[in-house]
């Protein structure tokens, strides 16, 4: 199949919302967006900055009785506070599963509309010029341009943030880590 590695996108409901979470904010570099259903947040919370360059769009049924629409509220609030791209739909009155009528049409709300709206605008963005990625483990350990390569203290998070400034002129400031590498590009500075 010819695809487009540029417009991957990363979606799931309820467990597969977790998921959703858990992989694309460890793999932020994969993915042109992120967009989980009725998902708890638990694994987001901690790694939130992973998602500077990753759009993603937060589904929920308001009265969703199997995974507290809270804990996207919540992921959705820390998001905006980190600026991160975040869109959020809360649907009222609905649980976990819901469908939304489209005349005499009954769409499943993992098939709304708005979600292939929102994919249609995106693609990966290869080469930001600003990433942040935290990790508590060597096992996932890079994203973009820029790898992990050593903890100062293994289970502990760990933090990265690296920026283009000028065309020549790169910061990074590292927490827990010892050693790191990037891998830059023309695109990123002058080569």
């Amino acid at each position: 199949y010819n695809i487009d590695e540029d417009r991957i996108y990363l979606t799931g409901h309820s467990m597969g919302g977790r998921g959703t979470w858990f992989v694309g904010l460890h793999y932020p570099d994969l993915f042109a967006a992120l967009a989980p259903f009725a998902g708890s947040n638990t694994w987001a919370k901690p790694v939130a900055e992973n998602a500077l360059n990753l759009p993603t769009f937060v589904f929920h049924g308001a009265a969703d009785k199997v995974v507290n629409p809270e804990y996207s509220r919540e992921i959705v609030s820390i998001f905006k506070t980190l600026g991160n791209p975040v869109r959020y739909k809360d649907m009222p009155g609905a649980g976990h599963w819901w469908f939304i009528e489209d005349g005499e049409r009954r769409i499943a709300c993992v098939d709304d509309p708005e979600l292939f709206a929102f994919c249609e605008q995106h693609r990966r963005d290869r080469y930001p010029r600003e990433v942040i990625y935290q990790t508590e483990s060597l096992r996932f350990n890079q994203a973009y341009w820029t790898r992990i390569d050593q903890l100062e203290e293994h289970g502990r998070m760990a933090r990265l943030r690296a920026a283009v400034e000028t065309a020549n002129r790169i910061v990074v400031e590292v927490e827990n880590i010892s050693e790191y590498t990037l891998s830059l590009s023309a695109s990123l500075v002058d080569m």
